[in-house]
């Protein structure tokens, strides 16, 4: 069976710079969609709502994180293997992981869904402390069980979507992309300020949303991918493949389970500081978005072009590739910080109706301290690509322990035993970025990660 199809990329071979542009453009236009509509969920909610809905809201965003870790970390740690597979050429292996994800994904969203409806509340008001004033418990337990009510499409989507990009195909996962931005941001306005469903309206919306890219994707690939496309009679579960997706994706959810944690902590804090503080976060996260995803973006693009190259046993050419990613994206981080923090007012403004509000100040000093370390986010993400594709994935879970040990400390430290408070927290985010930067380069400069392999080419030594 064929697996060349005019929309895969063999980044195995021609230029190195070329071939990692072009399958980071799409990533990056979808990744610039989605964030548009993320913003547009906040704004909905922060001016056609409340601030409070809006701090709601953000207290949904590190659980969503946790929750989803397990089934899309599997969904990584298979893309990995898919991506080593194709580079190989080896068809066989492909089709038995293709088929062992599809089982694994969808059940595995069957799961999550049942967890979040039983523990949404406990998890939100014992451990992350959400306020129950003004209603903020009750909006995001509301917002979580309206998502999770479709989370399954929510798996399958990025899972598709992860599974095109490791064959290469990094287009037609952004036109999914597309249709589902699109189709997010009619319902917004449509179920909030048409029909005043509120958070639940935004939730809803998003749900409906991954569907409609879900069936897209499942079309498209019967169509272009005939490799991936099974009848559900022909679905079979590959011990072997799992083992190998498990080794490579057990690591991955472990590491965001632990970062998202970390996350929950650090957002735990910021609760602490009551609902105007929560909506800050949420607003000056969407803001920084502008800037630091563009350079999560490279780190995504490494991944599956080191493990092509790897697959290939062409070493050259994953130096080349992280060299020169990260000089581009340090010329991105110098240009675009200044004009971030210019513009950062204005853009936070579109949070809140009240011109005046408190969340526009939290948010805009959130911004300066997390500017100035954006290039250590560079280093870092860039260079964990290439590690993570290479297929060192115990690594990603030694980084995520450190990394939460760093963060949540620095947090404590600075906000309390410092006594700078709210910006002790904001700060620790950027400390972060430091010293888990500092992890991965003593990494990648021992060579370690080279030896984790998960296949080779068909003779390669």
């Amino acid at each position: 069976m064929a697996i060349r199809k005019d929309m895969s990329r063999d980044m195995t071979q021609g230029s190195v710079v070329k071939n990692i542009l072009l399958f980071m453009l799409p990533i990056f236009i979808g990744q610039l969609l989605q964030m548009t509509y993320n913003i547009v969920d906040s704004v909905v909610v922060g001016r056609f709502v409340s601030e409070n809905a809006l701090a709601g809201v953000a207290a949904t965003y590190t659980p969503i994180t946790f929750f989803n870790a397990a089934v899309l970390g599997f969904s990584t740690g298979a893309s990995i293997v898919i991506a080593q597979l194709f580079g190989a050429k080896d068809n066989e292996g492909l089709r038995k992981a293709f088929s062992t994800t599809y089982i694994c994904v969808f059940v595995g969203g069957l799961i999550m869904t049942a967890v979040v409806f039983i523990f949404a509340r406990p998890l939100l008001f014992y451990a992350l402390k959400t306020p129950e004033e003004g209603g903020v418990l009750d909006m995001a337990v509301l917002y979580l069980r309206v998502y999770y009510a479709g989370a399954v499409f929510v798996f399958l989507y990025n899972m598709f979507a992860s599974a095109l990009r490791a064959l290469g195909d990094s287009l037609f996962p952004l036109i999914f992309l597309i249709v589902s931005c699109l189709m997010n941001i009619v319902l917004d306005l449509l179920l909030v300020l048409g029909l005043g469903m509120g958070v639940a309206g935004v939730a809803l919306a998003s749900v409906l949303s991954q569907a409609a890219a879900t069936i897209a994707a499942i079309v498209y690939i019967n169509r272009a991918h005939r490799i991936m496309w099974y009848k559900i009679s022909e679905l079979t579960f590959d011990k072997e493949i799992f083992k190998l997706s498990l080794q490579q994706g057990i690591p991955q959810a472990i590491n965001t389970c632990i970062m998202s944690f970390c996350f929950m902590w650090q957002q735990r804090l910021v609760n602490g500081y009551g609902p105007q503080a929560m909506a800050a976060f949420l607003a000056g996260q969407r803001v920084d978005q502008l800037v630091g995803m563009p350079i999560i973006i490279t780190g995504s693009a490494m991944s599956p072009f080191t493990g092509q190259n790897v697959g290939a046993v062409k070493w050259d050419r994953v130096y080349e590739g992280r060299r020169k990613v990260i000089l581009a994206g340090a010329i991105f981080v110098f240009v675009c910080s200044p004009l971030l923090l210019i513009f950062g007012r204005q853009l936070l403004s579109l949070f809140v109706s009240d011109p005046n509000s408190m969340v526009i100040k939290l948010g805009y000093d959130y911004l300066w301290r997390i500017t100035p370390f954006y290039i250590f986010l560079c280093l870092n993400t860039v260079t964990n690509g290439v590690i993570l594709g290479a297929g060192d994935a115990k690594f990603g879970t030694l980084s995520a322990v450190l990394g939460i040990v760093f963060r949540i400390g620095s947090a404590y430290i600075m906000a309390y035993g410092l006594g700078l408070g709210l910006n002790g927290v904001w700060l620790s985010t950027g400390v972060g970025f430091l010293l888990g930067c500092i992890v991965t380069q003593i990494r990648f400069y021992s060579g370690k990660w080279k030896t984790k392999a998960v296949v080779r080419a068909k003779g390669a030594a």
